[in-house]
């Protein structure tokens, strides 16, 4: 794959605002590059704000630029839940056959100075 269709790709990627969320945007040879020894492109990407429309539409743009999910050994997903909702998710997701390990991983309250 050339630069330029790197540049593409990158360029896709961050049109999308659950992609492009300040430090998480698609970046060549960052989380977007070619693999050193497969040569495979290789994006890991940070999908912010997951509603039903952008999961739909990141669908469409695995399938619009030919990606393909590579196996791998771990997945992991970092979720944010509304204020209170912490112990629910973390007592429903591992009913999920998908599921086999959650955590939580810290619960704050940022209050507004003033």
């Amino acid at each position: 794959m050339s630069g330029d269709s790197i540049d593409y790709i990158i360029r896709e990627l961050n049109q999308k605002p659950d992609i492009n969320s300040g430090a998480w945007k698609a970046v060549k040879n960052g989380n977007v590059y070619l693999h050193h020894q497969t040569k495979a492109l290789t994006i890991i990407p940070h999908l912010m704000n997951m509603t039903v429309a952008n999961q739909q539409d990141w669908a469409a743009t695995v399938q619009r630029l030919g990606l393909q999910e590579q196996p791998t050994v771990v997945k992991s997903s970092h979720l944010n839940v509304a204020l209170c909702n912490e112990k629910y998710w973390l007592a429903v997701l591992p009913r999920n056959a998908l599921v086999r390990w959650a955590q939580l991983n810290h619960i704050g309250l940022v209050q507004r100075a003033g």
